[in-house]
Formats: structure tokens, C-alpha cells, sequence
């Protein structure tokens, strides 16, 4: 019994040691701070969404971020109609929901997904 305790321990430790990047097959799934984001909004081929809910939307966005609420029923719907090929930037209105968000296009094969760290508030 003491081994095994001893073993889950060990795997807990490591696993809290992420970084935040997680690399599966090719795919990136990454927190980023404003300025990573930033830079990663000016490349051509990018996506910004944002999955707070239609009211939150309306006090202000980033860029030209579309809205996809995370609370909608067909949100992973939504989803697939997204190019999951290219760069996807993801935010909310402080980091948690956009990490589920991410983690779900990263199970949906989406090749790189960027998530703001500290969300909206973070961005103003």
C-alpha cells in the first residue's frame, strides 16, 4: 500500500509540474500572456474566439473575436465550424473557461489553440 501511495505521489508531483504547453501529437494547446497573444494575433492565418456570454461580449472584445458562449448547448457544434487548421486564439473573462475551451479543441484536433492567460481582464 505504501508503494502505491508512494507511486501516486510521485505521478501527482510530475503532473503539477506542467507548464501550461501541452504537445500531443503536433497539436499545441498553450496558456499565453498578453504579449504572446498579441504577437500571435498578427499572424495571417489566426481565429479569435471568445466564450463568454453574449453580455460580456458586448462590454468589449479583442480584435475581431467572434463569440462562441460556452454555456450554449450546441457549443461544440460551434466549434466544428472553425478551421481547426489554423492558429486559434481562445479567451474569456478570466482564464477558466477558455482552458476548458482549449482543452476541448485540443480533444477536437485543433492543430495550435492559444489560451490568454487571466482572460479579459488580464487584456484591459
Amino acid at each position: 500500500m505504501q508503494k502505491l501511495l508512494f507511486l501516486l505521489s510521485i505521478i501527482l508531483t510530475l503532473n503539477s509540474c506542467n507548464s501550461g504547453a501541452q504537445s500531443n501529437g503536433g497539436i499545441i494547446n498553450k496558456v499565453v500572456s498578453v504579449d504572446e497573444f498579441k504577437k500571435i494575433m498578427e499572424q495571417d492565418n489566426v481565429q479569435i474566439i471568445d466564450v463568454r456570454t453574449p453580455e460580456e461580449y458586448s462590454i468589449g472584445i479583442i480584435g475581431n473575436a467572434t463569440n462562441i458562449n460556452i454555456y450554449d448547448d450546441n457549443f461544440k457544434a460551434q466549434l466544428k465550424d472553425l478551421d481547426p487548421d489554423i492558429a486559434t486564439l481562445v479567451y474569456c473573462a478570466k482564464g477558466g473557461r477558455s482552458a476548458n475551451a482549449a482543452k476541448m479543441m485540443a480533444d477536437m484536433n485543433f492543430k495550435e489553440v492559444y489560451d490568454l492567460k487571466g482572460g479579459y481582464s488580464a487584456w484591459k
